[in-house]
């Protein structure tokens, strides 16, 4: 699928598409510079976004604003995707040995 007047970046980018007629509402560069992985889980109208680098950032699902942002800490792989339950979010890190992370909103 192509995504028309979306820039070609390095790294990953988040694209939100009308569920109706498929028209993009808004798209966010995620970074990552050479590494092409980021993932992604969803809650009550938030999108929440992790990137190799262990960026992990909270979007505005209507809008794509930016609600908050944090870079984990103590590890320089991430590799799997975050999970949210009930406002609190969990990522795993790995790279040198390996942390789990919880945060509330």
């Amino acid at each position: 699928m192509t995504v028309k007047n979306v820039p070609v970046t390095s790294g990953t980018t988040l694209v939100a598409l009308n569920a109706g007629d498929g028209s993009m509402l808004w798209w966010i560069n995620l970074g990552g510079g050479l590494n092409f992985w980021s993932a992604l889980c969803y809650e009550n109208g938030r999108v929440f976004a992790l990137t190799h680098e262990g960026l992990l950032r909270a979007f505005d699902g209507s809008t794509g604003s930016v609600i908050w942002s944090r870079q984990l800490p103590g590890q320089f792989s991430f590799n799997s995707p975050p999970t949210v339950f009930q406002g609190v979010v969990y990522a795993g890190g790995s790279g040198n040995g390996g942390t789990a992370y919880r945060g509330q909103r």
